[in-house]
């Protein structure tokens, strides 16, 4: 996706692509309950880096957007970010879905995985166009 970057993208295009692929987790509405990352000020950073961001998600994490594996004592095992715990229970926001609230006792292990909830992938079936209108968006400014 490098030829990309010199590509003159279309802010409301990437708009509609970021909608698709990406509000689920950064939501536009400051309102809205966030999984990832707020991305205010990604307009700040250079275009390149922010390719790297969504095609390598997990190349930068930062400790508070850790995705922590936990399985519990029946096998079924849950993905998330940690936002809460204490010695009765661990909170996970999940998106598209309610927090899960996860009593201590149904926990059989807790692992962190050291990568970003981001999926590996989002830029599949993306076009070098596709993905020039999703940068243009966000070097944009539109958070």
């Amino acid at each position: 996706f490098e030829p990309a970057l010199k590509l003159q993208g279309d802010k409301a295009k990437g708009r509609v692509l970021f909608e698709a692929r990406c509000a689920m987790c950064h939501p536009l509405d400051a309102n809205a309950i966030s999984v990832g990352p707020n991305l205010a000020g990604m307009n700040t950073r250079p275009k390149e880096a922010l390719l790297v961001d969504v095609v390598d998600p997990g190349s930068q994490v930062a400790p508070d957007f850790a995705a922590y594996t936990i399985i519990l004592k029946d096998d079924e095992p849950l993905a998330g970010l940690i936002i809460a715990e204490n010695e009765s229970r661990v909170t996970l926001p999940r998106p598209n879905e309610p927090d899960a609230v996860v009593p201590r006792a149904r926990i059989g292990e807790i692992r962190a995985t050291g990568r970003s909830l981001m999926p590996d992938g989002l830029e599949e079936g993306m076009s070098l166009g596709d993905m020039a209108d999703l940068l243009a968006f966000l070097a944009g400014g539109q958070f």
